[in-house]
């Protein structure tokens, strides 16, 4: 249980980033983590007294700056993938339009737990420190692990491999 705490924990500290601040650079797997991370660090020491007056501001911390460099949408079609399969062999129209609708909603009802889950984890965040290990080749690869490691003074280090995955715009996306 504490490691898919920590897990979510660190994936929440690296990959949230912030509108203010200069655009992230999704050509690059390792350069979109750390960029990302270092403007989470930025917004939530920005919006202190904002978390301390409302704890439900990280659900839009999370929404505005963490949800547009999370492929959920991939995430959402993996967790269905049979009910879609099922879905597409449907023949009659109504039950099809009802089995998108439910894929529709299935997705919305992922992206709010996504938020809800990120953003209780956020209270956890105490200026943890984060080290990046060197970027690697990646030439034609799709999908990239950026191993990181999570220090906090007086507990072990948490080591963390994020994976992103290139889409269809050659732009790179964390995988939930």
């Amino acid at each position: 249980m504490d490691k898919v705490f920590s897990f979510v924990a660190g994936l929440v500290l690296l990959l949230a980033p912030q509108a203010q601040a200069v655009e992230v650079d999704l050509s690059d797997p390792y350069k979109m983590v750390r960029q990302v991370a270092d403007q989470t660090f930025k917004r939530i020491e920005h919006d202190q007294s904002k978390i301390a007056a409302d704890k439900e501001h990280l659900k839009v911390i999370v929404e505005e700056e963490l949800l547009p460099y999370v492929d959920y949408k991939y995430a959402s079609y993996r967790v269905l993938a049979s009910y879609i399969q099922k879905a597409r062999n449907i023949e009659d129209p109504e039950e099809k339009k009802q089995a998108i609708e439910n894929i529709k909603r299935f997705m919305d009802v992922f992206k709010d737990y996504l938020v809800a889950t990120y953003a209780g984890v956020f209270t956890q965040y105490t200026n943890q420190t984060v080290e990046f290990d060197s970027a690697k080749e990646f030439g034609s690869d799709t999908v990239v692990v950026v191993k990181t490691t999570i220090k906090d003074p007086g507990k072990p280090d948490i080591d963390i491999g994020f994976k992103v995955r290139k889409d269809n715009s050659n732009q790179w996306r964390l995988m939930t």
